[in-house]
């Protein structure tokens, strides 16, 4: 081992040698499925065989086989002459699945149609459509649109893992080619699959973490863990927090000292700092629009919406007529709908106002169940309005189109601020109790230590926007940056930049020092070597020991993963040099870590 010449640490050099994905055990639910059409004519087997579903289709127990795996019991197109290339002289088949409502989806199962012949569907890209958007919506507001690659097997299930958790009504799958190779003597002068379905993600276990305003206290909840208060803030009269989802940063108002201030939760220990500072203005609720890269906020002493740029912190005045109001309280920013919207609450005067993209108003709801106005929600599933009335102890629902709203929850105490997290579940913040509420999908914990709560903002540490995409490859290496897909390998050193993202490794530069692994040593000689990585599967770990580089010897006795939280995996391991053959510490010594997902 080479020591630093002032604290004899050691020199350790660590590769990440393989990343094998597998499939997940254990047997899954599946949406059920209202219906299913296809753009072709004259189909020799019908469409609706490939939405048969569990117990029919497929077998409903894992590993989830295709029942009686024969070409009548899939669909199939008509032909197209023999022999002959399907797609050489039609149009690729588009099928097009009704779920009946919408629905969370982070996955889509295929079966194959016939590995005996070339007709089984190879390449298939999808898009999505909300209820409201419809058959003609494809790709409106959900511009996800992956392309699978399916395996010709008629009998396995092929489960294809969204890079993005999506909430949609309709699916389309459009058949891009099959499996024919000239001249064709097997097949493909048709198209067919075997079963279309798509597993109902599970929330249990996945919890994100809470950002939760209070007077004089800005308090960060993790489970029952506790409050942690961020001291930057511990003096401030905190209102409202929102977050940047690209970057991490999160914004919060502070209304008795006219200010916004910036803190990056992502750093440790989180910096803050000034981000505006008017005279006289009272902020209350904050909205962010990612895409322009702009700042809502509502002031209480101007009665306004104002207006500033995030990268300069410029500030653009009042948007549009948004004006006029008796200390409004809460401001979302929505474009689930697909038009850009802003939905305000107005205390003073009781009321929910719906504006459009340019600040100017187009419905506004004012009844005796929108007293006290304060929270607002966007159901991700069909962008409907949800808001609470703090005097009432009511959670309501309204559209936005309609001139009533109804009742989604009662019995609160005092709610205000509200959320939803990634899997559909609604959070509400109880002034009265200072505990946080759950509705949804179980599980559905109450979180305590929020005394006083005005304001909740949902994140995951590592997924900040919820899409399952790690927020480093994706701030750092995708869209924002240089575009990369999630497996492609820019720097040329073996490993994807997806997994570099998830393991904490630089996605564009092959010189990734300890790739993931941290070390220490004592003055023994015991080496102890941990691995803290993105929890997306069960991880298998092997760590191998080497002197030479050429030669590796397994360490044995690897402990299993420890779960680290809602969104990490980590181990550590001990041993000591001896023990493995290294005669000092000043010999020089390398170590590899194996990482690989199993079926659990």
């Amino acid at each position: 081992m080479t020591g630093d010449g002032a604290s004899n640490k050691p020199w350790i050099q660590s590769f990440l040698a393989g990343f094998v994905l597998a499939a997940t055990a254990g047997a899954d639910t599946f949406h059920p499925l209202s219906s299913i059409t296809t753009s072709t004519s004259n189909d020799f087997f019908p469409v609706n065989n490939l939405i048969e579903g569990p117990g029919a289709g497929f077998d409903s127990s894992e590993p989830h086989d295709r029942l009686a795996p024969v070409p009548g019991n899939g669909w199939v197109t008509d032909l197209c002459g023999f022999p002959c290339d399907y797609f050489g002289s039609l149009p690729p088949p588009v099928l097009t699945v009704d779920l009946g409502q919408n629905q969370p989806l982070d996955e889509i199962s295929l079966w194959g149609y016939d590995n005996t012949n070339a007709n089984g569907a190879k390449t298939l890209r999808l898009r999505f459509a909300t209820e409201a958007e419809g058959t003609g919506g494809f790709g409106t507001s959900i511009t996800y649109s992956p392309t699978l690659t399916a395996l010709n097997n008629d009998t396995s299930r092929q489960s294809f893992v969204f890079s993005e958790l999506v909430t949609a009504r309709y699916v389309e799958v459009v058949i891009t080619d099959n499996y024919y190779t000239p001249p064709g003597f097997d097949g493909g002068d048709r198209v067919g699959l075997g079963e279309i379905a798509f597993s109902v993600p599970d929330p249990s276990g996945i919890a994100p973490k809470i950002l939760v305003t209070a007077p004089r206290d800005f308090s960060v909840l993790v489970g029952d863990i506790g409050t942690t208060a961020l001291s930057f803030l511990a003096t401030e009269n905190i209102w409202s927090a929102e977050l940047h989802e690209a970057t991490g940063d999160v914004y919060f108002s502070a209304p008795t000292s006219n200010s916004i201030f910036k803190i990056n939760i992502t750093d440790d220990p989180p910096v803050g700092q000034l981000f505006a500072f008017n005279v006289g203005a009272v902020f209350h609720g904050l909205a962010i629009d990612e895409v322009n890269g702009l700042l809502y906020a509502l002031d209480s002493g101007a009665d306004a919406l104002f207006c500033y740029q995030l990268s300069s912190g410029s500030n653009f005045g009042i948007l549009g007529n948004m004006s006029g109001f008796q200390r409004p309280n809460d401001v979302v920013y929505d474009r689930s709908l697909g038009s850009p919207r802003f939905i305000v609450t107005d205390s003073g005067l009781d009321r929910v106002m719906v504006f459009d993209g340019a600040g100017n108003l187009d419905t506004t709801l004012a009844d005796a169940n929108t007293v006290g106005a304060w929270g607002i929600a966007i159901d991700p599933g069909n962008g409907d309005i949800l808001f609470s009335s703090h005097d009432r102890g009511e959670i309501r629902r309204w559209n936005g189109a309609s001139n009533a709203s109804t009742l989604e929850h009662s019995g609160l105490d005092g709610p205000r601020g509200l959320g939803y997290d990634r899997w559909g579940r609604l959070y509400c913040v109880e002034g009265g109790t200072g505990n946080i509420v759950t509705f949804g999908p179980a599980p559905l914990p109450t979180y305590a230590n929020a005394p006083g709560g005005r304001d909740v903002e949902l994140y995951a540490e590592c997924d900040l926007n919820g899409n399952l995409i790690p927020d480093e490859w994706e701030t750092t290496a995708s869209v924002f940056a240089f575009n990369y897909r999630f497996g492609d390998d820019p720097d040329k050193d073996g490993r994807i930049v997806g997994i570099e993202a998830a393991l904490g490794l630089k996605v564009n530069d092959g010189d990734d020092g300890n790739g993931g692994l941290t070390t220490t040593v004592d003055p023994n000689g015991d080496i102890t070597v941990s691995h803290l990585a993105l929890r997306k599967n069960d991880f298998v770990y092997s760590v191998y020991i080497s002197g030479d580089i050429s030669t590796w010897n397994l360490l044995p006795g690897l402990p299993a993963v420890v779960p680290f939280n809602a969104n990490y995996d980590t181990w550590s391991y001990r041993f000591n040099l001896a023990d493995v053959g290294i005669a000092s510490t000043i010999s020089p010594f390398f170590l590899r870590a194996n990482v690989f997902t199993r079926e659990q």
